[in-house]
């Protein structure tokens, strides 16, 4: 290539580089000084120093205030420009970046006031970094919007703990002691309690029934050395120290699970894809999908709707790849077979799809759909009293 054309080449790529980089400053001055019909109602977000993250985690707070400056500037309503505030804080969140988080749930807070979900992250996260006065505000504020939701009890408990409030902390361990997914917590929560009391009968009790429902909870194992040690019992306790480590009793909190499941930036175009399905756009749904599986190839679930966004927009083929693909990771994936079964219905094979009905019905023998294809089915072979028995379990 002449000199001239590698000049003018690079003159032409610096050029747009410049444009990218002023583009990205403007877009960052708008998210950090607000527009002027929102600087009394938000807090500015300015950038962050991206330096410790890695490039993925890079490009998804990125595009997470890109979409947060595309609803300053556009007609967003103003619970999606919360939802977009909240998804923001959530990553600063899950990236360490406490502070921005803050003001992102704090943003999405004064949007939608009613909104449990950011309320909630809002306190979960004053407790992870210690801000116990602030996070028993928080939490019963969050507990105000949905007090069904006693995961969030057990984490007020704990905080009570913290401040050693411990009656207020020992009612809320027995409010959740009984609640599947908690009870490994909270009687390891109402086993230091016990213990800080000197009751440590009561507390060896808390402690074994905790790492009996929860034996990977290896934290559980040194209060209960040390009560074990307190009553003379020191065979076990020796036997105790010796298992001790730093993993806390699990806690079912479905909500805490999705906040953290966005560290690994899969979930980020999960959620995208799903958001776009329920807006029927399918093609941006795919784009994200594909995203988020590059991240998670193995998430056969996404895999699935994956699929069935392909198999909405035509294409088939794709579609029975997919899910050949996700089924292959888990055989008992059972609407990745029911959609094989449409798929091979839809082609003229009757024989596998109905195959692949039952293979679902085996699975799943409520699934309202396999029931239903197969009384078609039965129906078109003039099997009636099958179908109508298929219809009838479909009902």
């Amino acid at each position: 290539m002449p000199t001239t054309h590698r000049c003018n080449g690079l003159r032409i790529a610096l050029v747009l580089l410049s444009l990218l980089i002023g583009s990205q400053a403007i877009a960052d001055d708008l998210l950090a000084d607000l527009p002027g019909a929102w600087v009394d109602t938000l807090l500015p977000i300015p950038q962050p120093d991206f330096g410790s993250l890695d490039e993925a985690a890079r490009s998804d707070l990125i595009e997470a205030r890109n979409k947060v400056i595309a609803a300053l500037q556009g007609q967003a309503t103003t619970d999606e420009l919360a939802a977009a505030y909240g998804e923001l804080g959530g990553l600063y969140q899950v990236h360490n970046v406490f502070r921005l988080a803050d003001d992102g749930y704090t943003n999405a807070m004064r949007l939608e006031p009613e909104q449990f979900r950011w309320a909630y992250y809002s306190a979960w996260l004053a407790a992870v970094n210690g801000w116990d006065p602030i996070a028993v505000t928080r939490y019963e504020h969050a507990r105000s919007l949905n007090p069904g939701y006693k995961a969030l009890t057990l984490r007020l408990a704990d905080v009570w703990l913290d401040l050693n409030q411990l009656e207020k902390a020992q009612a809320a361990y027995e409010e959740t002691a009984s609640i599947p997914g908690l009870e490994a917590a909270s009687l390891y929560g109402l086993g230091q309690i016990a213990r800080l009391r000197r009751d440590d009968g009561t507390a060896i009790d808390y402690f074994t029934r905790a790492l009996e429902l929860d034996p990977d909870a290896t934290r559980v194992h040194y209060p209960l050395a040390q009560a074990l040690r307190a009553v003379k019992r020191n065979e076990e306790a020796g036997s105790h120290l010796a298992r001790r480590g730093d993993t806390p009793p699990a806690v079912k909190d479905p909500m805490i699970e999705e906040l953290q499941a966005l560290k690994s930036g899969a979930n980020v175009h999960f959620n995208q894809a799903m958001k776009a399905i329920d807006e029927h756009d399918y093609p941006a749904a795919q784009a994200a999908f594909v995203k988020g599986l590059e991240r998670e190839p193995d998430n056969d679930r996404a895999r699935v709707s994956y699929a069935r966004t392909l198999y909405l927009t035509d294409n088939k083929a794709e579609a029975r790849a997919a899910l050949n693909t996700a089924l292959e990771s888990r055989p008992d994936n059972s609407l990745g077979l029911f959609l094989l079964g449409v798929l091979s219905e839809e082609e003229g094979d009757t024989a596998r799809a109905v195959e692949y009905y039952q293979q679902v019905l085996t699975l799943e023998p409520a699934h309202a759909g396999a029931l239903f294809y197969l009384a078609n089915h039965y129906t078109r072979q003039g099997d009636y009293d099958r179908a109508a028995n298929y219809y009838d379990k479909a009902i």
